[in-house]
């Protein structure tokens, strides 16, 4: 169902998202050229490549329990890590991106959702010499496998907090107080998201970022979405189908706006 769901999600996303020749935001704009597509090969994109190269060679196999939206039974699974980092870690092309976002709006504050074996961590953590990142991950073992990979790169900027979501998250919002940017990729469900999302609103200020994985991976997900995009604090959404975006700047208008990526 999930999958039919993705198929007809996409087919309309291609047809109306709009690239950068017909924009008119010059908010949206500015991102587009100086984000989205930027072409540029940052120094930080090789290293971490190599930390997944060797992940996806690994076939050590690991027991954990998956607290994410395609395991319901809060029983421990086996899997190898090469296919745990295969379906559940973000792609290079997603973090990178995360990494272009971060470092280009200096967002120092980042709260991540959602370790797994902490690559988009190490991209997050990398984009800013004062960049400051707390990641949370429910299952140890993939949380004791992204300490190891932090520690590989020297990245002291980094805390795991290993926990539930519900535990976790009040912790990591009052480290910081105000943060600048939390990327949500954990737990994929409608009633899930939306609290995390209400939890944060308070602990963000008008240039806070926040960043959906997955807006189409279901249509309760999807549900989710519609309703922050409408949230009376959100001006400015971006639905990039595989990323939703949300901003909080007062100056611009309450708008909306699918782009091609």
């Amino acid at each position: 169902m999930n999958g039919l769901f993705r198929l007809k999600s996409f087919v309309s996303y291609f047809i109306t998202s709009k690239g950068i020749n017909n924009m008119h935001s010059p908010f949206v704009y500015e991102f587009m050229q100086q984000v989205l597509y930027d072409p540029r090969t940052f120094y930080a994109y090789a290293e971490i490549e190599n930390v997944r190269k060797k992940l996806l060679q690994s076939h050590q196999a690991l027991s954990f329990i998956d607290f994410g939206a395609g395991s319901n039974s809060g029983l421990p699974v086996i899997k190898t890590i090469s296919s745990i980092l295969r379906k559940s870690s973000s792609t290079p092309k997603k973090a990178q991106l995360l990494f272009r976002i971060a470092g280009y709006y200096k967002c120092v504050k980042i709260i991540e959702l959602g370790t797994n074996m902490g690559i988009s961590a190490l991209y997050l953590a990398s984009s800013g010499a004062n960049t400051k990142v707390v990641t949370i991950e429910g299952a140890k073992e993939l949380a004791e496998i992204a300490r190891t990979n932090a520690t590989t790169l020297g990245m002291q900027n980094i805390e795991i907090l290993t926990d539930v979501f519900e535990n976790a998250l009040p912790l990591a919002l009052q480290k910081f107080g105000k943060t600048d940017l939390v990327y949500f990729d954990g737990n994929h469900r409608k009633e899930a998201t939306l609290a995390y999302f209400y939890q944060v609103l308070p602990h963000l200020h008008e240039k806070s970022i926040l960043v959906f994985d997955d807006i189409y991976w279901s249509a309760e997900m999807n549900e989710a979405w519609q309703e922050i995009r409408t949230n009376p604090s959100v001006t400015i959404t971006i639905d990039l189908y595989y990323f939703g975006l949300v901003f909080f700047r007062k100056e611009l208008s309450k708008q909306q706006f699918t782009l091609r990526w």
